[in-house]
């Protein structure tokens, strides 16, 4: 009996290794990379309208306006910065080649 139960480890053992880097990769797209990592940015719009609510209401409309209209530029900024890194396609590989001279 121990030698069945043994054997039995040992095939779910190899069972295991086999199935190692065989995972199913969840590929997202670029769009949602994008909006995965600015997720947190756009949420401190908010907090920072609601602190001003509550320390100054009377700045509410004017600040409310100044940082919807700074996320947006800063989305827009980001975008135009970090999207093409998230495409996944291949990048060319530069090699620099660089002369050298003595120094006399």
């Amino acid at each position: 009996m121990p030698d069945l139960l043994q054997s039995f480890f040992r095939l779910k053992l190899i069972e295991a290794r086999n199935q190692v880097g065989r995972e199913k990769v969840v590929s997202f797209s670029p769009l949602t990379k994008f909006i995965a990592i600015t997720i947190d940015e756009l949420i401190l719009v908010p907090i920072a309208m609601y602190i001003v609510y509550v320390l100054k209401p009377e700045w509410l409309l004017s600040v409310t306006v100044l940082l919807i209209f700074g996320a947006a530029i800063f989305v827009a900024a980001k975008y135009y910065l970090v999207y093409p890194s998230l495409l996944d396609i291949a990048r060319p590989f530069y090699e620099l080649q660089g002369n050298v001279r003595a120094c006399a």
